[in-house]
């Protein structure tokens, strides 16, 4: 059995490189969310701009025109799989 001095020692590294592990996982920043873009135009049909809202839900109803999708890379490796545009990082 190891003694007393070896144990807090192995602890207090242990416990350091806890920290550092945490500190470098909170310090990173979140990877980018990815987006794509379609050409897609998005229209807010309901509700009308100076609706009051009267109660606890609210019911929308959204226009979505110009829309394209190209699925000719899908299934293939290292391409965009999902637009005619490829996938970027904002």
């Amino acid at each position: 059995m190891r003694s007393k001095p070896a144990r807090l020692g192995i602890a207090v590294v242990a416990g350091a490189g806890t920290l550092v592990a945490v500190a470098i996982a909170l310090a990173g920043n979140p990877p980018p969310m990815m987006t794509a873009h379609t050409g897609a135009k998005l229209k807010v049909v309901a509700p009308k701009k100076g609706t009051t809202l009267t109660a606890n839900a609210l019911s929308t109803l959204v226009s979505i025109t110009h829309f394209k999708v190209d699925c000719r890379y899908a299934g293939t490796a290292g391409g965009s799989a999902t637009t005619t545009s490829s996938l970027t990082s904002r």
